[in-house]
């Protein structure tokens, strides 16, 4: 049976790397980063094979802390079978390496090695980025007629835990998987001789697609592109705005006529993020503001008038470091708010809090390409905890969904249950004309939390009073597209 093993594997075309070729430094091979790809004939693995993945630090002819990654079946891709190796996701740090591959078969249900093969890498994710003695010089490049056209997934989660769940361990619920996703773009539409842009904002389809369904008010509508409408404004090349406005009458070719106040139009308030006015290193830090959309409800002709469409936040500006994100050397940021001001109610009331609201986080991390000028990808995340105590009833329920209260299956209804911070999944933009759609309470976006709402009903009267704790978490995720 060993012989007929071995013949499968001999039948195959030779199981090597093809690509990347071995690193040799007096050679100047290139350095790996983010995602190795590795290589193999098409041939070279038979049906019922699949590869092990190993991979240790190489010193001399030494494989040292050699760890195994993974099993995996190679997938074809033209006349190669290919294999994907994220290293930032596997936390890899910079170094050489050997990545060593191994074949295996089923035989008598076990696996049974018949051929191996390795390569040697250098990875570079960090150290391949040189950074300048005085720093780098952060600032977009609003290049007039350029367009950047980015992803934005959203995401939000909410749940209610009581003091006893809280001391048992339980966790509040993460985020979902599935996001709501729209496409957003910052058209240059302008260039002033000191670096400032002229941008407009908006909201836009899908290549080939006139329209796209969108949540507005916890309903799901179509929107066609002649609905989505811009905001302008003038930014200096370090993202603080000069002024905005919302233009409230158009007749042009990207957004066909509109007559004021007959027809519905999508707004999508979303600024970039502000960059560090002084040359910075990493490990620097700053005082900071983050655009904040001071849009609230629908946008009314009285919105056109406004010389601002943002209230300016103040947080903390790090540079975490540099690294590459999505093939660009990148600059990454992290903004957030300032240690101790989620307590000051000035902050809380920016933020757009509720009664019961006691904590308040909000960041946003930024890779910026220095060579694009422009952000790769931004995260922005905002956690709202709030605690608060129901008399009489044990068991109370949650929140309810907007409009109320549910009643809980089986047993007496109890109390209602507390007031939430209130919901931001349904209020993901502005509307004007009969209704304009626009964002977020979230540094950098135009989101607005909804009122809160009557918690649902418990299934158990109770006797004494119970400490509820409620978290909200929002999370906008920009990825440039290329």
């Amino acid at each position: 049976m060993s012989v007929a093993v071995v013949g499968v594997a001999s039948a195959q075309a030779p199981f090597t790397v093809v690509s990347p070729r071995n690193y040799n430094a007096d050679t100047n091979s290139p350095v790996v980063r983010e995602k190795i790809v590795l290589k193999f004939p098409k041939n070279s693995v038979p049906s019922s094979g699949y590869v092990g993945i190993f991979m240790g630090k190489t010193r001399g002819e030494q494989i040292l802390d050699e760890k195994f990654i993974e099993a995996t079946t190679l997938q074809q891709e033209g006349n190669y079978l290919v294999y994907r190796l994220d290293t930032k996701a596997k936390g890899i740090a910079d170094d050489l390496y050997t990545i060593r591959a191994v074949l295996y078969v089923d035989y008598a249900d076990r696996p049974r090695e018949i051929n191996q093969t390795q390569v040697n890498v250098r990875v570079g994710n960090i150290s391949s980025i040189k950074i300048p003695n005085k720093g780098f010089n952060l600032r977009y490049k609003f290049n007039s007629g350029t367009q950047w056209k980015y992803r934005v997934e959203m995401r939000n989660s909410q749940s209610v835990i009581s003091s006893v769940q809280q001391t048992m361990g339980v966790r509040a619920a993460e985020l979902p998987a599935e996001a709501e996703v729209l496409r957003y773009l910052y058209s240059i539409e302008s260039n002033y001789g000191n670096g400032d842009g002229l941008l407009r904002l908006q909201i836009i389809p899908r290549d080939g697609r006139r329209h796209e369904y969108y949540s507005v008010n916890g309903q799901v509508d179509k929107w066609y592109n002649y609905q989505m409408a811009g905001l302008y404004g003038r930014f200096t090349s370090t993202g603080n705005e000069i002024f905005t406005s919302i233009p409230f009458a158009h007749n042009t070719a990207d957004f066909g006529p509109i007559r004021t106040g007959a027809t519905r139009e999508l707004f999508g308030n979303f600024p970039l993020p502000n960059l560090p006015t002084r040359p910075v290193r990493p490990g620097d830090s700053w005082p900071t503001r983050s655009l904040q959309s001071n849009l609230k409800g629908s946008v009314t002709p009285e919105d056109s008038l406004k010389a601002t469409l943002y209230d300016r936040v103040p947080m903390r500006g790090e540079f975490v470091g540099v690294e590459w994100e999505m093939g660009h050397p990148c600059a990454k940021i992290r903004n957030s708010l300032e240690q101790g001001s989620k307590t000051k109610e000035g902050q809380m009331a920016l933020f757009g809090k509720n009664d019961g609201v006691n904590t308040l986080s909000s960041s946003e991390t930024i890779w910026f390409a220095l060579d694009l000028g422009r952000p790769v990808k931004i995260v922005r995340d905002q956690t709202i905890d709030a605690k608060t105590v129901v008399n009489g009833m044990n068991s109370s329920g949650g929140p309810g969904p907007d409009g109320g209260g549910e009643n809980g299956e089986g047993g007496r209804p109890g109390r209602p249950g507390p007031k939430g911070p209130g919901s931001t999944s349904s209020n993901l933009f502005r509307q004007a004309g009969t209704s304009r759609l626009g964002g977020t309470q979230m540094p950098g976006s135009g989101f607005q939390p909804g009122g809160g709402n009557n918690g649902g009903r418990g299934s158990n009267q109770g006797g004494g009073s119970q400490t509820m704790f409620i978290r909200q978490r929002n999370q906008l995720t920009f990825i440039l597209e290329q």
